[in-house]
């Protein structure tokens, strides 16, 4: 007790003004504690008891109260770790002196100054102030080596492994410690102690921060990690944490170090990117909240609040007012908070003084709410004005009333222009000036504004699942039960494969674990590609593109390994493990900004290098696929196909005809017409022609009649009507097994163009059809076209034709791309009567106008097509009028042949020209008559 009371006159007459004064004295064994303690104030204070035996004070419920006064205690107990439970610990602020004694071998750190030299293994300390529950960290078998560099005391204590990286760690503090005290100020204690401590933690105090040994030989801890727990001796050391009003110092120190060294290595974007996608995927309306709520990293979405959407805040700050202002408000809110915990309100103080009261508005619309804006442009127009271009937009705000600087780069014919646009209204009307005319504009297109990122921004990457509020965790195979736990918030479902459809989990994300590669067929094209390791790759749900689907399938060995860090992958797109090791990690490209066309950029084409029909057919040398598009009634179209085919047969011998116009079950009909064995009338009606097609069989004559002469096989490529009209109708997964026999089994969903082009067409046709049918509907028509074609080309030689609608074939999306992701051949690509837009097709025909023959029509609608048509209306001035028809007459017969549907009255009248009197045989109030009609 002598001893004791000698510190505390020492610790007194230093500090003689002081409310609280804390006098302790420790002895620890290695693994026990004892002690005594002083302490003297003027009212009564709590304190813990830190699970420790004491005596001099009673203790309820694991606290004490000593009175106002001087009030002497003891204290012994068993620590449980070395970061704490070394003494009690009083609840008010304080002056602390600390005497600490240890066995050899041990060395103690607190977040103080040392008083002297430590002498037997006798430390001793002292706050730099009040402080309230200042850590003790005690550590053994480690050595420590000291640099003296510009009044710092720069140390390691690492044990006997890692001790050769002291001198590595000791010139990277220093090095830090030079850079952030020209950025700041002056470093704020004496000492800086990298320490050694055996888990797998990394905690900054004041003066020192915990290394675990894992981690001390990894090449990023001194080259993020250290510089960033440096940092924090200013932010959260030196400036305190007033956590009532919101922890900043996650957000600042993750600016100025880990955002920092990335922005100079020149990834800067990345990072942005990267935080704003971590934001989306770990928070939602029921998780997210405000700044001033985060006081600790406590699961994904505290990251996302007080590290990421923090971090955005610091950078949107020096983006608004310059890196020089920036750089003075963060040395006058240090200059001003040392010794004292700040808040959010003394960073918006010093803001206020270094920048104008306009910065408050930027604290007092972003510090208090939650969430992120989302920007989008509206009423898009461009005119030409005086010389000049002036695109003039809407910019609309959504998700609350945040106040930010919106960058929107203007892309033009000649390049690029950059403007900053103040967004301080939900909308507000712009107008940007551009001396070229403008293609394009992007809004925040390198995502300096904290904001909500569109679908496509975001790549499909291992966050979103982690992050998502509702999982289904399906395993095909055994060895895989560890992913299931892979949960970084809301729950999991765990569905057994045999029972799993991903249709019925449209608003999940989804782990796949070892399911049989077949299953990724009917949603993604193909399985992913084997490989030696384990594969982690990230899909977008194709049901929904705000939730991921992740696959993960190849070698066990590791797993246990991989299952515990996987969550610290969270941005990538794809993985691969080898033995646990992680041996490869990309992220998927996605558009930067959001992106909104004005309009395409015009280009030239040098008339004199106009190619003919015989240049292209010799382009096609060593091509086994031509894909020639159409539109449908264009005589002129059929004739350009036909050109080509004619051209390669006689250039190339051995060609095939695919064609979008027969559905896959009529295969052997044609067959058998290319063949002989049917005339033509019969493979017009076994194809059921003009039931499924509909347009007049004399636009595609010629090229049948070609093939049937020249033994070229002609090949269905669509799928069943039946299959396509359902889906459309009611979705692809309503079809039985029955009905999806004629159709791709593998389709691929994810092609974003793909599905934005089906939107726009979607759009200009409306209908009560869900728009997902219609895609579906879609895509089951092209990839069932493709699949025909490559498994053609897999089992036949020499070239195929693909004669399809431009729509197919334009930009490679349609069919051309889904046949090669099948066989990864290349092709050529024709349209016709298309815009020359770079990217279109390979080649662009402008056949010119071309007449051709039709099928005489009788001017009639009729209905039930099944059956023999019954006339429901008579057109003015037509061949049934003249003739006399009449609403209710039931046509039978047309010379002769029998007419018992529609399609039957189709290729009749197919086979008859205009200007002919045919004898029409019809039913009229239950009684047979003849009329003549001049066709």
């Amino acid at each position: 007790m002598k001893r004791i009371l000698i510190l505390f006159c020492v610790f007194l007459s230093v500090n003689a003004f002081a409310a609280n004064i804390y006098s302790l004295e420790l002895t620890y064994s290695g693994t026990e504690v004892k002690g005594r303690a002083a302490w003297q104030s003027d009212s009564p204070a709590e304190f813990s008891s830190a699970g420790l035996d004491i005596k001099g004070a009673e203790v309820t419920d694991g606290s004490f109260t000593l009175p106002a006064g001087r009030s002497e205690i003891s204290f012994e107990g068993a620590p449980h770790s070395i970061f704490g439970d070394w003494f009690p610990v009083p609840e008010e602020k304080a002056y602390v002196m600390l005497k600490v004694t240890v066995p050899k071998g041990y060395f103690p750190l607190f977040e103080g100054e040392e008083t002297s030299e430590p002498f037997n293994n006798v430390y001793t300390f002292r706050s730099r102030g009040e402080v309230v529950k200042p850590d003790l960290v005690i550590v053994r078998d480690v050595s420590v080596k000291s640099v003296e560099a510009a009044g710092v005391a720069v140390r390691t204590a690492f044990s006997k492994k890692n001790a050769a990286f002291a001198d590595e760690y000791i010139q990277k503090s220093i090095e830090y410690i030079k850079m952030y005290s020209e950025f700041i100020g002056g470093y704020p204690f004496k000492a800086f102690t990298a320490v050694e401590v055996p888990y797998p933690v990394g905690y900054a105090f004041e003066g020192f921060t915990t290394l675990g040994s894992a981690v001390i030989p990894l090449p990023f801890i001194t080259e993020t990690s250290l510089g960033h727990e440096i940092l924090h001796q200013w932010f959260g050391g030196s400036v305190g944490i007033d956590y009532d009003k919101g922890n900043w110092a996650e957000g600042i120190t993750t600016y100025m170090a880990d955002y920092y060294y990335d922005e100079l290595k020149w990834k800067g974007k990345e990072y942005r990117r990267n935080a704003l996608i971590s934001f989306a995927a770990y928070t939602d309306n029921e998780t997210d909240f405000p700044l001033t709520e985060f006081r600790s990293r406590h699961g994904k979405t505290g990251s996302a609040v007080g590290y990421n959407k923090s971090m955005m805040f610091f950078h949107m700050l020096k983006r608004t007012y310059g890196n020089d202002k920036f750089l003075d408000a963060v040395r006058l809110f240090v200059k001003d908070n040392t010794g004292r915990r700040a808040s959010w309100d003394d960073w918006r103080k010093a803001f206020v003084t270094v920048a104008g009261e306009n910065a408050a508005q930027l604290f007092d619309t972003w510090i208090t709410a939650k969430g992120l804006p989302e920007y989008s442009a509206e009423k898009i127009d461009i005119k030409s004005e005086n010389g000049r271009y002036i695109t003039s937009f809407n910019l609309v705000r959504k998700g609350g009333d945040f106040v930010a600087d919106v960058p929107v780069s203007v892309k033009t014919i000649t390049g690029q222009k950059d403007f900053i646009l103040r967004s301080d209204n939900a909308s507000k009307m712009f107008e940007l000036a551009t001396d070229t005319e403008p293609l394009s504009f992007a809004i925040d297109p390198y995502y300096d504004v904290p904001r909500m990122l569109y679908a496509s921004e975001i790549p499909p990457v291992l966050a979103t699942y982690i992050g998502a509020s509702r999982k289904v965790f399906v395993t095909g195979a055994e060895g895989f039960d560890c992913l299931a736990d892979v949960n970084g918030q809301g729950e999991v479902k765990r569905v057994p494969y045999e029972e799993f459809r991903l249709e019925d989990y449209k608003d999940y994300s989804v782990m796949l674990a070892g399911v049989p590669e077949g299953f990724y067929g009917k949603y993604f094209g193909r399985a992913p590609e084997k490989g030696a390791g384990l594969l982690v790759k990230a899909y977008k749900n194709p049901f929904s593109a705000d939730n991921a689907v992740i696959s993960v399938s190849g070698e066990t060995e590791g797993l246990d390994g991989v299952c515990r860090r996987l969550p610290h992958y969270g941005k990538y797109s794809e993985l691969v493990f080898v033995k646990g090791r992680n041996v490869k990690k990309e992220t998927e490209r996605t558009e930067d900004g959001v992106i909104y066309e004005i309009k395409n950029k015009e280009y030239a084409f040098r008339v004199s290098s106009a190619m003919s029909l015989e240049d292209i057919a010799a382009e096609a040398e060593g091509t086994r696929l031509i894909y020639i598009g159409e539109n449908h009634d264009q005589h002129s179209h059929h004739a350009g196909q036909l050109a080509v085919i004619k051209l390669l047969h006689e250039k190339y011998g051995k060609i095939a005809i695919g064609m979008e116009m027969f559905q896959r079950p009529f295969q052997k009909v044609l067959d058998d017409y290319i063949e002989g064995v049917i005339d033509e009338r019969m493979m017009l009606k076994q194809t059921e022609y003009y039931k499924r097609w509909r347009y007049d069989y004399h636009l595609y004559k010629p090229i049948l009649t070609y093939a049937r002469e020249h033994g070229i096989r002609v090949v269905a490529l669509n799928a069943p009507m039946e299959a396509t009209k359902k889906t459309a109708s009611d979705g692809l997964f309503t079809l039985s097994a029955a009905e999806r026999e004629h159709t791709a089994s593998e389709l691929d969903y994810t092609d974003p163009d793909y599905r934005e082009d089906l939107r726009w067409v979607y759009n200009m046709h409306p209908s009560r059809q869900v728009f997902e049918n219609f895609l579906e509907a879609q895509l089951l028509w092209d990839e069932t076209m493709a699949e025909t074609v490559a498994d053609y080309i897999k089992n036949n030689d020499g070239i195929m034709v693909v004669l399809a609608g431009n729509g197919h074939i334009r930009r490679g999306y349609g069919v051309p791309d889904r046949v090669k992701r099948r066989n990864g051949l290349k092709y050529i690509s024709i349209v016709q009567d298309e815009s020359a837009e770079k990217g279109i097709a390979d080649f662009v025909l402008y056949p010119g106008r071309l007449d051709g023959a039709s099928a005489p029509k009788l001017g009639v609608g009729v209905k039930d097509p099944e059956v023999s048509p019954e006339v429901t209306e008579v057109g003015d001035d037509t061949p049934a009028k003249k003739a006399g028809l009449k609403a209710g007459d039931v046509i039978i017969g047309i010379d002769f042949f029998e007419v018992s549907s529609l399609e039957d009255l189709k290729i009749a009248l197919f086979y008859m020209k205009q200007g002919n009197t045919v004898s029409l045989k019809i039913r009229r109030d239950g009684k047979e008559m003849t009329v003549d009609m001049e066709l």
